[in-house]
């Protein structure tokens, strides 16, 4: 398994290498090709600059998970904020409760 193959796959599955494809840009801020990605594959040589970027996507990624992992085992409730995440509010057990029981069809 070449290196971008283990990113790209972490980061988004089975269609990985078109997703990968999509989201990185060249040095003039064009979109990739998938046959770029199809390359790197190949030859198992991933340029520093999309392994810089990638990097980025994937701390992005993990504070969306960690958002997600703290919804799914606490009382919280999640709002957007500004630049990249997500920022969580704990409330009580009443609280939570009560807004949890106006949610339910």
């Amino acid at each position: 398994m070449s290196q971008i193959e283990t990113i790209g796959t972490a980061l988004f599955g089975q269609s990985w290498m078109s997703q990968v494809a999509s989201v990185l840009t060249n040095e003039n801020g064009q979109g990739l090709s998938r046959q770029t990605v199809q390359s790197w594959h190949n030859r198992d040589n991933l340029p520093q600059w999309a392994k810089a970027e990638l990097k980025s996507i994937a701390a992005k990624r993990k504070n969306e998970v960690n958002a997600m992992y703290e919804l799914l085992n606490a009382d919280v409730t999640l709002e957007p904020q500004s630049g990249d995440g997500w920022r969580t509010t704990t409330f009580s057990s009443e609280k939570s409760r009560a807004m949890r029981d106006r949610q339910s069809p």
